[in-house]
């Protein structure tokens, strides 16, 4: 099935899980803004990698409304955070008084302060 055919369709009957990953990057930056926002959060659970130029993509060119704006933002930063801390943990030695130590920082203590008590 093409993108242009899974458009036709209401959000809730496309089975996203069936779908490619190249489909589901279509699909975000598509018109239909509940099938992107879909298409997004499907994209995000299965390939993290990918998400960036695609969340990228809707951010600079502010693509789709609020809602979809504001998941690509959320999902890009997560996927930032995440490698700074990555690397952060990975060159700790090389990198001990370097600004991006304080970043892992902040962001260890933002996803602390998310955790439930």
């Amino acid at each position: 099935m093409n993108v242009e055919n899974i458009m036709m369709l209401d959000d809730y009957d496309i089975d996203y899980s069936a779908l490619s990953d190249d489909i589901l990057g279509q699909l975000a930056l598509g018109n239909e803004l509940y099938i992107a926002t879909s298409a997004l959060n499907e994209l995000s659970r299965r390939n993290p990698a990918v998400i960036v130029p695609v969340a990228w993509q809707i951010i600079v060119t502010e693509h789709g409304d609020y809602y979809l704006q504001k998941l690509a933002m959320e999902l890009l930063f997560e996927h930032v955070a995440n490698s700074v801390t990555k690397f952060v943990h990975q060159n700790k030695s090389g990198l001990q008084n370097d600004k991006l130590v304080q970043y892992a920082n902040i962001i260890q203590s933002a996803k602390l302060a998310q955790l439930p008590a």
